[in-house]
């Protein structure tokens, strides 16, 4: 698997992975309007100027992605998504320990989520990555975050945080 920098004629693939990925969901885990949401792609054209934005990538064919955003000194893992036809092959462990790698390399002091507390493939997973469950009140940006998933309706949230230092 190729993990790289985003590309312009990349991000026309991203929502259709988001769309698909939110399938591999239990039914009614996500408000109605998660299921048809994307990121917005100014969102996605902005982490791709900012060299935030990596694709996995299988010959030519874009399988995930993740999308990062910074404020002051520390990262935010806004969005991770890989086609579930490619899902149980590490593809979103390399697009994490990727994005993890980037953010030391760049100085950040730490790298912070938003995940589902009880689901294998969310909060255990980025356990396993390094990540641990944080009191998101010491997180502003974590906070700030969950607040606005859960005025969605998201529940069973929990803030996640990887330190460098």
């Amino acid at each position: 698997m190729n993990i790289q920098l985003a590309q312009e004629h990349h991000l026309s693939s991203l929502a259709g992975i988001e769309l698909e990925a939110v399938k591999v969901f239990p039914p009614g885990r996500f408000p109605e309007a998660y299921l048809t949401h994307t990121l917005p792609l100014s969102q996605l054209e902005e982490g791709r100027q900012r060299s935030l934005l990596w694709v996995a990538l299988s010959g030519e064919t874009v399988v995930g992605f993740a999308l990062v955003e910074s404020q002051h000194d520390f990262a935010h893992l806004v969005e991770i998504g890989v086609l579930p036809a490619f899902s149980r092959r590490g593809i979103g462990r390399q697009l994490v320990e990727h994005c993890l790698a980037a953010a030391r390399d760049r100085g950040y002091r730490g790298m912070g989520l938003t995940t589902f507390e009880d689901l294998p493939w969310n909060a255990p997973f980025y356990h396993r990555c390094g990540f641990r469950i944080v009191d998101e009140r010491d997180y502003p940006l974590l906070k700030q975050a969950l607040d606005a998933e859960r005025a969605d309706g998201l529940q069973h949230r929990v803030a996640m945080f990887a330190a460098f230092l």
